[in-house]
């Protein structure tokens, strides 16, 4: 069993949304899922890397390490990777799970509502995260 991640959990293919992470058993509220390390990096050096990709002729759906990467809270020039299958959950304008930032370097999942067996886990990816998306291609 893995420490910072819950043997409860399990990632599943979600049809037109790639990965998705998925409950085995019920879950209580506020139940901590998993507790993932991030490396941290400047934003500019992603905006640079999809400029440089754009003009080499990459479409914007080809760019998946700015699809798996998050600004941090309150500082939104650094991005962030999130290991272990933070990466994976996928978004929801209700998500039954959210992200707590424990440092810079350490993120964790906890459950903000029951979720029952074979359920899949959302979190929010925030009210801008697609719009910062589209932005990209309206700069272009």
């Amino acid at each position: 069993m893995n420490p910072f991640i819950s043997d409860f959990i399990d990632v599943r293919d979600v049809p037109d949304m790639g990965f998705g992470v998925f409950t085995t058993q019920d879950i209580d509220k506020d139940c901590l899922i998993e507790v993932s390390p991030i490396f941290t990096y400047p934003r500019q050096v992603i905006d640079t890397a999809y400029y440089i990709l754009m003009a080499e002729g990459a479409q914007p759906g080809e760019f998946k390490l700015d699809q798996y990467s998050l600004l941090l809270p309150g500082n939104y020039d650094k991005c962030a990777i999130m290991l272990g299958y933070l990466s994976i959950y996928n978004h929801s304008d209700n998500p039954n799970a959210e992200l707590t930032f424990i440092s810079e370097r350490k993120v964790a999942v906890k459950t903000t509502q029951p979720i029952p067996a074979d359920s899949q886990i959302f979190i929010s990816y925030g009210s801008g995260w697609f719009e910062s998306k589209k932005s990209y291609i309206q700069k272009i």
